[in-house]
């Protein structure tokens, strides 16, 4: 059984998204104030497992399209979802920073600003993975 890179690159997508998953609920729960700080060790470990996951889709995205790059470059959707990944890299950086926040003060203290930035860091993943994922499985 020859195991292929777009099974790899899918694996590695059903892991991220499931560690995702369970980050956003440690999130939600944060802004809800159901949590009033989170673990500080889970949200690192939590951040680092999505790194790893989006630098192994990069990875095996990359075998994917080096054999077929002249065709990729040319389609629309293709452009879209790789400036959704590069929005997903910048978003992570941000999301480092934050998550630390969420460990040391409680959201309702938080100042405007703050919580607005948590929120757009929130879209811009939320967008950037469902959005990405959607075009590499209907587009693509």
């Amino acid at each position: 059984m020859e195991i292929e890179f777009e099974d790899i690159h899918l694996a590695i997508l059903a892991v991220t998204a499931l560690l995702i998953l369970y980050a956003d609920h440690e999130g939600f729960s944060y802004l809800r104030g159901t949590r009033e700080l989170l673990s500080l060790k889970k949200t690192k470990s939590l951040h680092y497992g999505v790194w790893a996951g989006l630098v192994g889709m990069i990875a095996t995205g990359i075998v994917l399209f080096w054999p077929e790059r002249a065709y990729f470059v040319s389609e629309p959707e293709f452009l879209i979802k790789m400036c959704m990944v590069f929005a997903l890299v910048v978003n992570a950086v941000l999301i480092g920073t934050l998550s630390k926040i969420s460990a040391t003060i409680p959201f309702a203290q938080l100042p405007q600003k703050t919580k607005r930035l948590l929120f757009i860091s929130g879209g811009v993943s939320t967008l950037g993975w469902v959005g990405a994922a959607i075009i590499g499985f209907f587009f693509l």
